[in-house]
């Protein structure tokens, strides 16, 4: 991409011209810190999904999406968290200390949780289609810097190289 000073989202009629590469100084990071989502956060848990078919039960594991208002959604983003710093950096961090609180006051004025979740659709009309749920809204991040670090850089929640859980401060 470099080499050549362009690149292509999507089709190729998509194409950008890079001019300038820029590096951004980082921000002082603390705790707590407040960030507005740039694209949707998604995170899900596994759970079973029990199907009759012909009297027998078959047992199957479901990815459920967590919406901002989930009592699981905390842990479920510090363990998604803990396991990228561990595969980053090859260690766990020195403190595992980590909270998402998401805005109740924004959610309430949007109209409530479902007016925050956003259903995106992967690969649409094709036969690898998927449909995954996200939410944006801004979230307080606490704890552990160097975790509010690592979510800042690389994304909060699943499917951070998709483009999803991006967050800037507020």
């Amino acid at each position: 991409m470099f080499e050549k000073r362009e690149f292509f989202i999507g089709r190729e009629i998509y194409k950008f011209i890079i001019q300038q590469i820029e590096i951004l100084p980082d921000p002082a990071f603390t705790s707590p810190m407040k960030f507005k989502t740039l694209s949707p956060i998604t995170v899900s848990v596994a759970e079973d999904d029990i199907k009759s078919v012909d009297n027998s039960d078959k047992k199957k594991i479901i990815a459920r999406y967590l919406k901002a208002d989930d009592p699981k959604l905390s842990n479920a983003l510090r363990t998604n968290l803990l396991l990228r710093y561990e595969a980053l950096y090859n260690r766990k961090p020195e403190s595992d200390d980590f909270r998402c609180l998401t805005d109740e006051e924004y959610i309430r004025k949007r109209g409530g949780v479902d007016r925050v979740s956003k259903l995106v659709t992967i690969k649409q009309d094709t036969p690898e289609e998927t449909k995954v749920r996200g939410f944006r809204c801004p979230v307080t991040l606490e704890g552990n810097t160097e975790l509010i670090k690592l979510a800042y850089d690389s994304g909060l929640g699943e499917k951070g190289s998709m483009g999803f859980g991006m967050i800037d401060i507020l």
